[in-house]
């Protein structure tokens, strides 16, 4: 199994599941979504540089969020 996806914080025991898509914001660019340990869904938008940023919350956790998700999409 996969222990970190990339830069500090993306461990997969942080970020249970992520799925690139072309593009979700219409910027041209490819983005992120995650789903993480903790249930919630963020959204990372791609840039032309680094994913420097963490991301809007589309899923909350208050609830336990998708915690018990399989998967995305």
């Amino acid at each position: 199994m996969l222990e970190q996806y990339g830069a500090s914080g993306w461990a997969s025991s942080n970020i249970r599941l992520l799925m690139g898509t072309p593009d979700a914001n219409g910027d041209s660019i490819p983005d992120i979504w995650t789903l993480r340990a903790d249930g919630a869904v963020r959204f990372y938008a791609g840039t032309r540089g680094e994913m420097g940023h963490s991301g809007v919350e589309i899923v909350g956790n208050s609830s336990g969020g998708w915690k018990n998700k399989m998967a995305i999409g």
